[in-house]
């Protein structure tokens, strides 16, 4: 028998947003080890976890922001799994799929031209929602749920940087 239980998301404000986009998004302008991967036009994905990611050391406080998120929800404490960025240019996108070994994804919306691009997700009735995030937002839901990047047809980039979580009572 399967029973169906209610999972929830939640949306944090990265502070630090204003002040740190434009170095971040430059340091991933600047490094030539990063490119294409499936439908998404530029991303770190398949690059070494030990290589220095520049644009990391500007948004080491969504960190902070994260661990605040997590301390409402009743979590003590996390660790960060992993991370990468993905940038969708003119008719890319990233098909459903999950996020595997891992409590949470975490996706922070460094550009987000228009709310028609951000992440959907598909309840277990599959139904298609978009969470109300926008730029500047961290989006953190339970890594088991589907979600995806809908083809990005407004003419303008949008990056994100994704950080799997495990989380701790």
């Amino acid at each position: 028998m399967i029973y169906e239980i209610k999972t929830c998301y939640a949306v944090k404000k990265f502070n630090k947003h204003e002040l740190l986009k434009d170095l971040a998004l430059n340091s991933i302008a600047n490094d030539p080890t990063y490119g294409p991967y499936e439908n998404i036009t530029k991303t770190d994905w398949l690059v070494d976890s030990k290589y220095n990611r520049v644009y990391m050391s500007y948004l080491s406080d969504i960190l902070l922001e994260l661990k605040v998120a997590y301390l409402e929800m009743g979590y003590s404490n996390f660790n960060v799994v992993n991370y990468w960025f993905q940038q969708y240019e003119n008719n890319s996108f990233h098909d459903w799929h999950i996020h595997n070994d891992c409590n949470f994804s975490n996706v922070y919306y460094l550009e987000l031209p228009n709310s028609c691009v951000a992440t959907e997700i598909k309840d277990s009735s599959n139904v298609v929602f978009t969470p109300n995030v926008k730029e500047g937002d961290i989006l953190m839901l339970p890594a088991h749920i589907a979600h995806r990047s809908p083809v990005n047809k407004t003419g303008n980039r949008k990056t994100v940087i994704v950080f799997n979580t495990n989380v701790y009572i």
